[in-house]
């Protein structure tokens, strides 16, 4: 069903049931009082009747102004003296004389209401007359005029809720029209706006504040999908420009070295430098797929309870033979038991990828580490190192993809600028807050704040001071 179909469905529905039960209430309204206006008319009757009954001392009724009860077809009466005798006429199935006001049925000539008044007790007119005490007086009336009036007014009834459904129906429809023709406008626009046509906007003009309100947030969500394929873009252009000299450099050295026969040297040294070139194509590639995996959707991510003492120990370990090739210290302070509430593989990866960093730009015959201390709820896990610091002017560019400092240009060491990017993407997925200070004395400090895990019980710190004796410390 559409959505102009449920208004004009709803506006009908809702106006039947209004004008339903308001013709419901009028017309038991009109009953209740057609039987109380004939009750009434009876009622007078039948105090008039009584007022003229005179009871003999035998036990005869008779009526001033004549022996019988008034004859009236349209209004018959019967009187039952205190001996029983009655007096009345008409062939109606009178009711006993016990009952109030009744609807008597089975007469020839329809329905009739029929009033019944018995006169108390004592009551005594005097000059000679007998007590008329017990008497009943029973006047009856057609009802049928009153039921030809309630027909005709409940048909008047029908037929002005006939009319107001009709009127009610169009109205609906008509304002259904003029209600949507914003959306259809609106909807005109979304349609028109195509994947190359992210910069366009749908207007806001003219619009109601609730449709106001879907049309900004969609024109927010324009605005984040055109970013997005910004940064797609500028993504694809970074990463063929990355790879474009490694691979350019494989083939070139591979060319030159099948042109002519070489000896066994030229082609080690050519191959040699295709390994290189392969291997930061191979590190790239590596980059973008860990990116690409870290953002995607992950509603079943393992977060568990992840002791870090071992955790550092083993990436230490891992790149201890790296360390001592350049001549670098790695040490590790971490105290026993502290662990903290995430994926063990990604947070392996957001470590080594830290030290790695430290490693790279860290000059031979300094240090580098990592340390961990305990907080209000949260480990803070840094890497840190003695190298030359990143320049304040940088600090809010080193978390983007593919950038490279200053100081990481010049070092001409091999680099895809996507090794912190990692990093941030590891610590938004865990919902850590990454930061990057100066360490004291010089060198850059890179901290992450975890959740403790479960089991991620600190006695105090005294065990972070005394965790100095289980330190692993590489040297060259």
């Amino acid at each position: 069903m559409t959505l102009r179909a449920k208004i004009v469905a709803l506006v009908v529905g809702l106006t039947l049931a209004l004008l339903g039960g308001l013709a419901a209430f009028l017309g038991g309204s009109w009953s209740r009082w057609s039987l109380d206006t004939l009750d009434a008319e009876l009622t007078d009757r039948a105090a008039g009747i009584a007022a003229r009954i005179e009871v003999k001392r035998d036990g005869r009724i008779e009526m001033e102004g004549g022996e019988g009860a008034p004859r009236d077809t349209s209004h018959p009466v019967r009187v039952i003296g205190p001996g029983g005798e009655i007096v009345g006429h008409g062939t109606l199935p009178w009711p006993s004389p016990e009952s109030g006001a009744v609807t008597v049925q089975g007469a020839p000539d329809g329905p009739w209401r029929v009033v019944t008044r018995r006169l108390p007790a004592g009551e005594d007119e005097g000059g000679g007359r007998h007590a008329r005490a017990g008497v009943v007086v029973q006047v009856a009336g057609q009802e049928a005029p009153f039921a030809a009036l309630g027909e005709r007014f409940r048909e008047g009834l029908l037929a002005a809720l006939v009319g107001a459904l009709l009127l009610g129906g169009v109205a609906a429809a008509l304002l259904a029209h003029l209600s949507l023709r914003p959306l259809r406008r609106l909807a005109t626009e979304v349609e028109s706006i195509g994947a190359t046509m992210l910069d366009r906007r749908v207007g806001e003009d003219g619009l109601d504040p609730e449709l106001r309100h879907v049309a900004r947030s969609f024109n927010e969500l324009l605005g984040r999908l055109e970013q997005a394929m910004q940064r797609q873009r500028q993504l694809v252009s970074r990463a063929s420009h990355s790879l474009r000299t490694p691979t350019a450099t494989i083939l070139t050295r591979a060319e030159v070295a099948l042109r002519r026969d070489r000896s066994p040297e030229e082609y080690r040294a050519a191959l040699a430098d295709v390994a290189v070139a392969a291997r930061e194509s191979s590190t790239l590639v590596t980059h973008l797929l860990t990116l690409a995996r870290l953002e995607e959707p992950r509603a079943n991510a393992v977060r568990q309870p992840v002791p870090l003492e071992p955790l550092a120990a083993e990436v230490a370990r891992l790149l201890a033979p790296r360390a001592a090739e350049a001549g670098l210290a790695i040490e590790v302070d971490v105290p026993g038991g502290l662990a903290v509430r995430a994926d063990p593989a990604t947070l392996r990866e957001l470590l080594e990828a830290l030290l790695d960093n430290a490693l790279l730009y860290t000059p031979s015959g300094g240090r580098c580490g990592v340390r961990a201390e305990p907080g209000a709820g949260t480990i803070s896990l840094s890497v840190w190192d003695t190298g030359p610091g990143i320049p304040v002017a940088e600090r809010g560019q080193v978390f983007d993809r593919f950038f490279r400092g200053v100081a990481a240009q010049g070092s001409g060491r091999p680099g895809s600028g996507l090794g912190l990017a990692i990093v941030k993407a590891i610590a938004d997925a865990h919902g850590a807050r990454l930061t990057l200070g100066e360490r004291p004395g010089g060198g850059a400090v890179f901290s992450v704040e975890l959740p403790l895990g479960e089991d991620g019980k600190v006695s105090g710190r005294a065990q972070v001071g005394s965790s100095r004796r289980g330190a692993t410390r590489t040297r060259p």
